[in-house]
């Protein structure tokens, strides 16, 4: 789009080509996106600056595309609610840069009457929003010390709790066999003690794997997902399995990592709350657009949301906005719940990782 200097006419003396020049290259470093649009004839005009367009999105074009999922809708019918109003008004939103991170903009945005008195123009500004951007920093910020912390507490299960609880089954064990060796009653009661230090030490390492991350580079988040699946079918009883469209792999943890939470998160409230009894996780996308689905046949979405003031919905809401995705959680047709995480993401298909 051409650069017009409509203003700001140059200091006496100074040629008006230097001012310009000038000018533009001070607009062209800030991060702003303006737009004039006429409401009458439908057209309108955009700017997106060279500081934006480089850094966050291909050209002028790919702006309202790059809006996030979750804030479109809602800020269309702002601007829809503008018109009749007449009224300025502000609002944020995220748009999603070309890698996947997401960034907070400010709008402020105003109607014109033009001078026929029957045709209007929107005019508006967007900028970044520093109050967003932190908000999102901080959030990333408590999700990684949540890591920390949930990693640190696992080790401490396997290598702490789970080799004292050893040791004690240890000697219990040694205790029992004396008292057989003697043919004392006792040694029953041995026995039961033993048997129960050790489902002690069984469930302190199912604790423990499920406290530490296992998705890695060497597995990857489908094998990560096939693991737990197997985990789940064994101890409750339920079954879960994965369904994934084609060999897929992803390449960033941080994203894997999440994403692997959001799955443990939908299946623990599938099983805890929505007492389900079929579990199965998808996974699969094409160019870059891709989604983690969840379906259970649970109670539905009313005891999932009800618990613990839907916690668990809101956590897995907020790892989905830190890698630029969105969350939905539906009632299904047929019974239970379905929840959909979109992200984007350059999936690569790896035969190690097929289906």
């Amino acid at each position: 789009m051409a650069f017009r200097i409509a203003s700001f006419p140059p200091s006496p003396g100074r040629d008006p080509s230097e001012f310009e020049t000038h000018y533009q290259a001070l607009v062209e470093q800030l991060p702003v996106i303006a737009f004039c649009i006429d409401l009458h004839r439908g057209l309108g005009e955009l700017y997106v600056s060279p500081k934006i367009g480089n850094e966050w999105m291909e050209d002028a074009a790919t702006w309202y595309e790059r809006i996030h999922p979750d804030d479109k809708d809602r800020l269309n019918a702002e601007f829809a609610a503008l018109i009749p109003s007449s009224q300025p008004f502000e609002s944020s939103y995220r748009i999603i840069a070309r890698d996947g991170s997401v960034i907070w903009f400010r709008c402020e945005v105003r109607i014109i009457r033009q001078e026929d008195d029957r045709s209007w123009c929107m005019q508006g500004v967007a900028y970044i929003d520093g109050a967003g951007n932190e908000r999102e920093r901080l959030e990333k910020a408590m999700l990684e010390i949540s890591a920390r912390e949930q990693l640190r507490i696992g080790q401490e299960l396997h290598d702490g709790l789970g080799q004292i609880l050893s040791g004690i089954a240890f000697l219990c064990k040694t205790q029992q066999n004396r008292l057989a060796a003697k043919s004392l009653p006792e040694a029953i009661d041995a026995a039961k003690i033993v048997a129960l230090v050790n489902e002690a030490i069984r469930k302190t390492g199912e604790l423990a794997r499920g406290l530490v991350p296992s998705v890695s580079e060497a597995h990857g988040l489908v094998q990560a997902l096939r693991q737990r699946a197997a985990a789940v079918e064994d101890l409750f009883q339920v079954s879960c399995h994965i369904e994934c469209s084609g060999p897929f792999t992803i390449r960033d943890r941080n994203l894997a990592q999440q994403l692997h939470q959001i799955a443990l998160e939908a299946v623990n409230n599938a099983i805890k709350h929505g007492k389900a009894k079929h579990i199965v996780i998808g996974l699969g996308g094409a160019n870059g657009h891709c989604a983690l689905t969840i379906d259970d046949d649970g109670s539905g979405l009313q005891e999932v949301s009800g618990s613990h003031s839907g916690l668990g919905l809101r956590i897995m809401s907020y790892r989905a906005r830190t890698i630029g995705g969105s969350l939905d959680v539906q009632e299904r047709s047929g019974g239970g719940v379905r929840v959909t995480c979109r992200f984007h993401s350059a999936a690569h298909n790896d035969s190690s990782e097929a289906a």
